[in-house]
């Protein structure tokens, strides 16, 4: 059988699930079936994984750019052009905003036969100017007509996409972004040496948050969700853990400062096994602006942990309100701190929520299970074209 050549586009490789699962997808799909391709910037942290990558074609682009810049992205939009017209693959899957633009744009000029997008949250909520925001959802309206599969990896995600009148309803199918479930459940670790490195005591509760350090995670919202939460109970001992990196780190430490929360937040940086510390909280919170169906949810759960997060892309779709965790509205810090002290009061609820998040992550967040579905999903699209 000849060979499917693929090319798998996304802007960069920073560390984030959609990132993580294009890297796996890569590196698992049968290599007696696809020739792969993995074009990108040349700005990902994760670019080293990259090389690692057997029987890969790794093309970096210095032009391609995550910010909005019209000479790099014209320049941009040319070298896809060049790259696919000279490559031919028989299908190119884009992942993020900027690539899932681009990149199809470019597809459709240089003829390539099936243009697959995954859609990890509409990156147009990251503008708050309402003109722009338009321009931006009529730019994914017009791509979405010539677009084969359109990807989610939520039905949120599906719902907004139908809203806007970006593409039909046939055209959306679910794949889950995965895990490792078996990997992340068999692992163990040492609480009172993990407790003791981190130089924090038994009796204190572990709030955990892991993201990188940009608008759409609000890290600020978080501080300020442990300032209240710490005066809310001053006989209970509080630790905040935040796991990540990234342009606000500065802003971030000066309202830890402000706020006189150095005794009780720990920046740990980026951690290339987040999962020790997850299986050390109490709960996990995430304070997002806007997502897709954020990967640490499915670890949060694979360890076993209560949820609290903002009510936002994909949430519901694995966080259920009063069963697993409690969803809250986005920026309601208050509430957020109430649902999570609810948590911590209640040491049965806690075991409850925690047993409950374990029973919900079912095979089909399992990162084999999804690229499994992705190679018939391929398959299925080659197929059409022999017809």
């Amino acid at each position: 059988m000849k060979k499917i050549k693929i090319a798998h586009i996304i802007t960069e490789l920073e560390r984030g699930g959609a990132q993580f699962n294009t890297l796996f997808t890569i590196k698992t799909l049968p290599p007696e079936k696809y020739k792969r391709i993995l074009i990108t910037n040349t700005n990902g942290v994760l670019n080293p994984e990259a090389y690692k990558l057997n029987d890969t074609k790794r093309i970096f682009i210095k032009s391609f750019n995550r910010n909005l810049n019209i000479r790099k992205d014209i320049l941009t939009f040319i070298t896809l052009f060049k790259i696919l017209k000279k490559e031919r693959p028989h299908i190119i899957h884009t992942h993020s905003s900027k690539a899932g633009i681009l990149g199809r744009w470019a597809a459709l000029f240089a003829k390539v036969p099936i243009i697959i997008h995954t859609i990890h949250g509409f990156g147009f909520w990251y503008f708050t100017n309402k003109l722009i925001k338009r321009l931006f959802i009529l730019i994914e309206v017009l791509t979405s007509w010539f677009t084969d599969v359109l990807l989610v990896v939520s039905t949120e995600d599906m719902k907004i996409g139908l809203s806007k009148k970006i593409g039909k309803a046939y055209k959306y199918e679910i794949i889950r972004s995965g895990i490792d479930i078996k990997s992340i459940r068999s692992s163990k670790i040492s609480r009172k040496n993990l407790l003791r490195d981190l130089g924090i005591s038994s009796d204190e509760k572990i709030i955990l948050k892991i993201a990188p350090f940009k608008k759409q995670k609000a890290p600020l919202d978080f501080i300020r969700m442990a300032k209240i939460l710490k005066e809310k109970d001053p006989k209970m001992k509080f630790r905040f853990l935040l796991i990540g990196g990234g342009k606000l780190e500065r802003e971030i430490k000066n309202k830890i400062k402000r706020l006189e929360l150095w005794d009780n937040i720990l920046l740990l940086g980026w951690k290339e096994d987040p999962i020790p510390y997850l299986k050390l909280c109490d709960i996990f919170v995430l304070t997002s602006e806007w997502e897709g169906l954020p990967r640490t949810f499915l670890e949060a759960m694979a360890c076993k942990k209560p949820i609290v997060a903002t009510n936002v892309g994909g949430a519901e779709d694995v966080v259920k309100n009063e069963i697993n965790g409690y969803l809250v509205p986005f920026g309601r810090m208050d509430i957020m701190a109430d649902r999570i002290y609810h948590i911590l009061k209640n040491k049965t609820l806690q075991g409850k929520m925690g047993k409950e998040s374990g029973r919900l992550l079912s095979d089909e967040f399992d990162i084999n299970v999804m690229v499994k579905e992705l190679d018939n999903l391929y398959l299925k699209k080659m197929s059409s074209l022999k017809r």
